[in-house]
């Protein structure tokens, strides 16, 4: 058994030499995690603005549904995505099981719930914040003076300008 420095030693010596099965790991871990949080952003993202934006019979209800999936075990995820691909699941017949397709599907339910209470955090407050646009202002920024478009373009904005205070 290898002691705690030997295995330090062993992993520098690995990425030091650009261990070729090293890099296939560390790029499919990132092909996996960015395609789930694309995936995630492409429906969570404009959910959470609508979410936040509109009003609705059973909103709170959504609502604390979208909270509780935030604490969603990873393990269950895992699990439920494993039942659903297994040769005995409903989806079994696409052969999934034990694929990058799979990490990602389960990656993407982790996700979806907190990109969709993040954007809502974002969006909610952003009609009474920022002002609607000049109607004089070129097509990008001629948006209605009110509505979804209108608060999406200033999420948008928002998250651009917090960006590049941060960068400098």
């Amino acid at each position: 058994m290898q002691s705690l420095s030997e295995s330090f030693y062993i992993a520098a010596a690995l990425i030091v030499s650009g261990d070729e099965g090293l890099w296939a790991i560390v790029l499919l871990s990132l092909k996996v995690s960015l395609s789930a949080v694309i995936i995630a952003g492409v429906f969570g993202i404009p959910a959470g603005a609508a979410l936040a934006i509109l009003r609705f019979r059973g909103r709170l209800a959504v609502l604390v549904g979208v909270n509780a999936l935030m604490g969603l075990p990873p393990v269950v995820v895992g699990l439920v995505v494993y039942l659903m691909l297994s040769s005995a699941g409903p989806l079994g017949v696409l052969g999934l099981l034990y694929t990058p397709s799979a990490m990602i599907i389960a990656q993407t339910i982790l996700i979806t719930p907190i990109l969709i209470a993040l954007s809502r955090q974002v969006v909610e407050p952003l009609p009474e914040e920022y002002p609607p646009p000049p109607p004089h202002f070129p097509f990008p920024f001629s948006l209605p003076k009110k509505g979804f478009k209108h608060t999406t373009h200033i999420f948008f904005l928002k998250l651009y300008k917090k960006g590049t205070r941060r960068l400098g």
